[in-house]
Order: structure tokens, then sequence, then C-alpha cells
């Protein structure tokens, strides 16, 4: 993979997440969650959301090809690693969207260090199973809900 294409992939992302998060903090609206692109664009995560006394992390995989016929999601071996050993300290979700507005995701856990890896454009990533993931927006932000206001 050339610069010049690394450059247009890293461009891509950026306009997805633009438009992923936009998304969000409107279906989010009506409560006191507020959302953060993380600073450092090589994080191992994209968005900090906070409700003022819990925080969660979201990991943004967007994807231009149909995630429905999909049956495992990709993320980077690394990645993983600096979740895990970075963002221990809160509940983490891992999203993959597409430009068919397929959304999956699943929280980050230990467990899924334990997906079948391989090596994929010049990579080294975890193959996370479709079955251990939910499915469509609307679950994304009632996880996100739960998660950020329901009382432990």
């Amino acid at each position: 993979m050339d610069i010049a294409e690394k450059k247009r992939l890293l461009s891509l992302g950026l306009k997805l997440e633009d438009k992923f998060i936009l998304l969000i903090k409107e279906l989010l609206e009506d409560t006191p969650i507020k959302i953060v692109k993380t600073s450092n664009k090589f994080c191992c995560i994209d968005f900090i959301l906070s409700n003022g006394n819990k925080e969660m992390g979201i990991e943004l995989k967007s994807r231009q090809r149909n995630l429905s016929i999909d049956d495992d999601f990709f993320i980077s071996i690394s990645k993983l690693y600096s979740i895990k050993n970075e963002y221990n300290h809160i509940k983490t979700l891992l999203v993959w969207s597409d430009k068919c507005k397929n959304v999956y995701f699943t929280k980050y856990n230990d467990e899924l260090l334990k997906s079948q890896q391989s090596y994929i454009n010049y990579g080294n990533v975890f193959r996370i199973k479709k079955d251990v993931c939910s499915y469509g927006l609307e679950q994304l932000i009632d996880t996100i809900k739960s998660t950020l206001l329901e009382q432990d």
C-alpha cells in the first residue's frame, strides 16, 4: 500500500468518524451524555462518552464493504492490546459500521484476545466473530444509555 493510498484511507476514516459521531450525538441529545473525540489521531479508541460520573470508550472501524455478508470483523492485534492496557478502567465498545448503514458492536473483554488471528493488509489482526456482536444503531444507543445512565 503506497503513501497516497494510506492518506486516502485515513481521510475516508476521519470523514466517516465525523458522520458517525454526529449521528450518535443527535440520537443521544435527550441525555446528559457528552461525546469527545480523542485528541491523538493514533489513539486506540476514537471517542470518550461521559455522563459526568461514568465514562466509556468507542473504537470505530468504518468499512466500505457490506458487513452483513461477513462472518467476522477485523481489528488490529496491537489496537486491542492497547485498549486492554490503556483503557481497562472504562467499558469500551468496538463498533464496525459500513456504507450500507450496518452497525455491529461488542463490548471489549479479555476473551476477545483469544480470537483467531490473521495477517491482512500488512497487519496482524484479530477476527472477531459476528456471533459475539450485537447488531443495529438502536441497539448501540441502548447499550450506551444503559452503560452510562443506569445505576450500578
